[in-house]
């Protein structure tokens, strides 16, 4: 599954179709769309964060899979709208387009007015190689591409060096490993230093953990954080989880981080409004307060993070921040970066991982970064 919640795009016109790249789809805009939140333009139930709003604008998706449905949600006010599937027009308003057809798909449309304008949801089904939206005073949010999983990339590994597990993974970590497989992903682990790092996956997970070893890449090769900077580059998705800073003499992180201008804070966040134990160390993220218009927290409620570090950096966006009565406030702790062609994510802990992913929407959350960084969501 594909989610294209323009969340991401930049308000106003989008000058480049690079700013709304995605690996999975090959996106061409035509004329001058723009990316709005829906309150700067009218009033709607959807784009409660960002939107695709044309006047007289196209939207094309060009996926590198056949899909076997295509769904979205759409707001009418006013204008001519077109539809195109498979290069196929079909005119006219989309609240009308219930029941159409064509060679190898079937639409199907459920909408209501309001006044004179509509609101609805598009469901396209049947074999589906290409869609074109185009329309005046037109409003598209959640763009859905269903697929089978083998037609998507979606190798995993799990990065986890400790010498108490002498080549196992930790038991610790076995629910992240089977929500990543209950999606459809396949994963694999990575205990020891391998001489291809990172290896022929299209996903990497490092849980970047260091037991105050003399060795200050404890099994990882110098070359290592270069080798995954230019994966990412080249199109590879990445999620570095550090572990609480302080504790560890050698935080092997950094030098990961480093090769993408990020920085790990090395502090623990206080929180002791939203927080528990020790002064407020356990801290719930909740939405609205602390996270709100990011394809990787779409929804999401609350997030449980133990004795989290700050993450920060000059090219990303964070996706979850400290609150104002936090020490620090108002910065983050979870943080995203497009860089080249591909995406990484990280975060200042790594409980939330393991013994804790069954907390709150802690699981919910780790399957949104992972379909964010890998572009199963934008």
């Amino acid at each position: 599954m594909i989610v294209v919640s323009f969340d991401e795009y930049p308000v106003g016109e989008l000058s480049s179709t690079a700013e709304v790249s995605n690996p999975f789809l090959d996106t061409e805009l035509i004329l001058n769309p723009s990316a709005v939140r829906s309150p700067e333009i009218k009033a709607s139930p959807i784009g409660n964060c960002g939107a695709f709003y044309s006047n007289t604008h196209i939207l094309k998706f060009d996926p590198e899979f056949t899909a076997n449905s295509v769904l979205f949600q759409f707001a009418e006010y006013g204008g001519t709208s077109v539809f195109r599937v498979n290069g196929d027009e079909l005119g006219g308003k989309y609240y009308l387009l219930d029941g159409s057809s064509g060679p190898n798909y079937t639409i199907a449309v459920s909408a209501e007015q309001d006044g004179n304008n509509w609101y609805g949801t598009v469901i396209v089904s049947g074999q589906i190689d290409s869609i074109e939206i185009e329309g005046q005073e037109l409003l598209i949010d959640n763009v859905v591409f269903l697929a089978n999983e083998e037609d998507i990339p979606n190798k995993v590994v799990i990065d986890y060096r400790d010498p108490n597990y002498s080549g196992s993974p930790p038991l610790a970590y076995n629910l992240l490993q089977e929500s990543l497989e209950d999606q459809g992903y396949e994963v694999e682990w990575m205990t020891e230093a391998t001489p291809d790092f990172p290896g022929d996956y299209d996903i990497y997970i490092g849980l970047l953990y260091n037991w105050n070893s003399e060795d200050e890449f404890f099994g990882y090769g110098p070359d290592d954080p270069v080798d995954l900077r230019d994966f990412v580059s080249n199109g590879g998705a990445a999620l570095l989880v550090c572990e609480w800073g302080p504790a560890f003499s050698y935080p092997v992180y950094e030098f990961f981080l480093q090769e993408f201008d990020i920085q790990n804070g090395n502090n623990t966040v206080l929180d002791p409004v939203n927080g528990t134990f020790d002064g407020g160390k356990w801290v719930i993220y909740e939405q609205g307060r602390n996270f709100e218009c990011h394809p990787a927290v779409n929804g999401i409620g609350k997030v449980e993070l133990k004795a989290a570090s700050t993450i920060t950096g000059i090219n990303g966006k964070p996706i979850i921040n400290t609150s104002a009565d936090a020490t620090p406030p108002n910065t983050p702790v979870m943080y995203g970066q497009h860089f080249g062609e591909g995406r990484i994510a990280v975060v200042g802990d790594m409980g939330w991982l393991s013994s804790d992913i069954s907390n709150w929407d802690n699981r919910s959350m780790a399957l949104g970064l992972v379909q964010w960084i890998s572009g199963r969501r934008q």
